[in-house]
């Protein structure tokens, strides 16, 4: 999976990014004993990015993006994951923040 966020202002609230001080690896034990509003989000991004590897293209630090477990996304390598992919299974969610998928 390939996500573009410019996350400017980092990662959201203190208590998300909380949960992976310890690294991703560390974020089942940080809910267990600390639950938050925000742990079901952490829970979300662990179990992902257990099961997908997520490229991520932000202004974050590498050092921010590898604690939550994702890749970080060189502009270089867009070629390389893209390869073998057509077009008509890229989707592409501008504002995404602002868009709220539903079932017909």
């Amino acid at each position: 999976m390939l996500a573009a966020a410019a996350c400017p202002e980092g990662v959201g609230s203190s208590s998300y990014r909380d949960v992976f001080k310890n690294g991703r690896s560390g974020a089942p034990e940080a809910v267990r004993k600390r639950y938050t509003i925000n742990a079901q989000t952490a829970v979300s991004t662990y179990e992902l990015t257990s099961k997908f590897s997520i490229y991520l293209k932000s202004d974050l630090q590498d050092k921010e993006v590898n604690l939550f477990g994702f890749c970080k996304w060189e502009g270089n390598c867009t070629d390389y994951l893209l390869e073998g992919i057509s077009n008509e299974e890229i989707l592409v969610i501008v504002n995404a923040s602002h868009f709220l998928p539903h079932k017909e």
